[in-house]
């Protein structure tokens, strides 16, 4: 199977269908002791095999272990040939630092140098948007990232967004 591929306002491509990672290792409430890994990998890796190259997680699915499954799942595949998206979630990352921290956690879970898109989910009223925006520019301009964008965003936020990023931001 082959997935068309769409072009971003950055120039890079992405698929047009994805592979979603929520419930991979567990749930909202964290992960699942029980759960069963080795068919988990199974089915990411059967997934890619037949075409999916673009797979979205976040680091707080399963508190982590998702990422951690997803990173063993995708080791012996071409980095180059897969669009890892990842996702912060605003709870856990609050500021600039915060969300760097949170990005290079989810790199080192997901055994990877850069994302292709990475991304902040919803707003978080208690935060700084400018300073969550400044942590995505951050890991783009440090080679973290091909690719920045948000989540969740009502149209005047994403149009903050879009105008603060100067361009910067994917859509």
């Amino acid at each position: 199977m082959v997935i068309p591929k769409v072009k971003l306002s950055s120039g890079n491509f992405i698929p047009k269908l994805g592979l979603g990672t929520y419930m991979i290792g567990g749930d909202q409430t964290g992960r699942n002791p029980e759960n069963d890994d080795a068919g988990q990998i199974k089915s990411l890796k059967y997934a890619i095999d037949q075409g999916f190259s673009f797979i979205r997680t976040a680091h707080n699915y399963a508190d982590g272990y998702c990422e951690e499954l997803l990173g063993r799942s995708i080791k012996d595949y071409d980095r180059e040939k897969l669009f890892i998206t990842s996702c912060a979630n605003q709870r856990y990352a609050v500021d600039k630092q915060s969300i760097i921290e949170v990005a290079k956690g989810s790199l080192r879970s997901l055994q990877i140098d850069h994302f292709d898109l990475y991304l902040i989910g919803s707003i978080n009223p208690n935060t700084s948007v400018k300073s969550i925006l400044d942590g995505l520019l951050y890991l783009q301009e440090n080679g973290l990232t091909k690719d920045i964008g948000v989540a969740n965003y009502r149209l005047p936020e994403l149009k903050a967004a879009a105008d603060y990023l100067e361009g910067k931001l994917v859509l």
